[in-house]
């Protein structure tokens, strides 16, 4: 049930619309930056990665939740965890 979404993390993460099929995987930009400046209708979630530990969790809010079709990954890449989750995905 998406009402017990997200799984993990869910005071880190900023919800959007929960029907948006896209994810917003911000790596080390603050993530208030992409909040204030997107409504929350163009996406679906929107949270940091800051370790390539963090991709377990990731993946499991995903995949908890049926609607996210995309992950769009942005910001800094300070630790390599956008290469990490980038590399898996491929």
């Amino acid at each position: 049930m998406l009402t017990d979404w997200p799984l993990y993390f869910r005071d880190n993460l900023t919800l959007g619309d929960p029907n948006h099929p896209a994810a917003i995987c911000c790596l080390w930009m603050k993530a208030a930056r992409l909040r204030d400046a997107l409504p929350a209708s163009t996406y679906g979630v929107l949270g940091n990665l800051y370790s390539a530990d963090g991709i377990n969790y990731l993946l499991r809010n995903i995949l908890a939740r049926p609607t996210t079709r995309a992950i769009l990954l942005c910001g800094p890449d300070l630790t390599h965890s956008g290469a990490s989750l980038a590399r898996l995905m491929r």
